[in-house]
């Protein structure tokens, strides 16, 4: 898990998609629960499929994800909603 100033960047493995698209939905539910008179607070989560490498980088060895899949999942765009990709929604089951 990376935070990216208001945002959180999980990697999930490509095999769950269903998990990830879950922890979404979960994310989504909980936050909204936060919501009142004086909050608006709204979640948006893109899920996608990629390869991308991971490892510790630079001089303080921090954890990274980086790749074109990464590039890719964050010009899915943003704003309030979960949006998945052709390759996540290929993963669910058909009653999702």
């Amino acid at each position: 898990m990376k935070f990216i100033g208001d945002g959180v960047f999980s990697v999930f493995p490509a095999e769950a998609a269903v998990a990830a698209v879950d922890a979404a939905s979960a994310l989504r539910d909980a936050v909204h629960g936060l919501r009142g008179q004086e909050w608006r607070i709204d979640l948006g989560a893109n899920v996608h499929v990629a390869i991308v490498a991971e490892g510790e980088i630079g001089l303080e060895e921090r954890y990274d994800v980086f790749g074109s899949g990464v590039n890719h999942l964050f010009r899915m765009g943003g704003g309030p909603g979960i949006r998945i990709s052709e390759p996540v929604y290929r993963q669910l089951p058909n009653e999702a």
